[in-house]
């Protein structure tokens, strides 16, 4: 009697098991706007400056499917803000996302009444993309465009979470 040989795909009888199967992605829960923005390094793999970033999501528990990130000085002209909205709502259409986070780093201060590149967020909301939130960081601060209530957004900015800090960097990084 011959006995078939085995399938050389697969594993012996005494094969060893794999040690750990493969776990599911993290899952973080952003509450604020400081932690979405203690998370945007950690989704571009550095930390932006002179930056515009977008962070799209999607569904009902708005999760993250796209992050994108422009140089700033490349949309301060009229047209260099229509091809970024142009751009915006191309990529927010391929990650099939349906609302958006945008974030402007900038050394820029934001003066007394007004934050700077207005008119690049105002462009953004004119062609219905759908922004949860707009913000601005300079200087270790943020500021809400869509949010100006001084209860939640004070005119000074509000501080970016330690990286100790409950929602701060080092948190986002063990939850990763």
């Amino acid at each position: 009697m011959t006995v078939p040989d085995p399938d050389p795909d697969s594993p012996a009888p005494d094969a060893p098991l794999p040690r750990s199967l493969p776990q599911p992605a993290p899952r973080l829960r952003l509450r604020s706007p400081g932690e979405i923005l203690a998370l945007v390094p950690y989704l571009l793999g550095f930390h932006p400056s002179e930056s515009l970033v977008l962070v799209a999501v999607r569904g009902p528990r708005r999760r993250v499917v796209c992050t994108l990130r422009w140089d700033l000085p490349a949309v301060r002209s009229r047209r260099d803000r229509e091809s970024a909205v142009c751009e915006i709502r191309s990529r927010l259409a391929q990650a099939e996302g349906d609302a958006a986070v945008l974030v402007l780093y900038t050394r820029r201060p934001p003066g007394r009444r007004r934050l700077p590149l207005v008119s690049l967020v105002a462009a953004v909301q004119a062609a219905d993309v759908p922004l949860l939130d707009a913000l601005c960081v300079h200087a270790g601060r943020w500021w809400s465009y869509l949010y100006p209530d001084p209860r939640c957004c004070p005119p000074a900015g509000t501080p970016l979470p330690a990286p100790t800090e409950p929602g701060g960097a080092s948190g986002v990084a063990a939850a990763a």
